[in-house]
């Protein structure tokens, strides 16, 4: 199976595709066609915007100033020599 991608408009319910990858198909042949889409319900993000992990995770992100990760006592081992 080859796969070829490619962006393009949906026009009166036809979809272009480029010549240099129709020249490449077998005309008859059958082929299976996925077609995938910009989410439109998630907000567009600025080009200066970096992705961050919190933004997938439940727990939002940790503040510099949190003392989320501090504990009240040593619970290391001792090492004696």
């Amino acid at each position: 199976m080859r796969a070829y991608e490619f962006t393009t408009e949906i026009t009166d319910g036809n979809i272009r595709i480029p010549i240099d990858y129709l020249n490449n198909l077998n005309r008859g042949r059958n082929v299976k066609v996925i077609i995938l889409t910009e989410d439109e319900t998630l907000p567009k993000q600025k080009s200066d915007e970096k992705e961050k992990l919190s933004d997938y995770l439940l727990m939002p992100e940790i503040e510099d100033n949190e003392d989320l990760f501090i504990r009240d006592k040593d619970t290391g081992r001792e090492i004696n020599l």
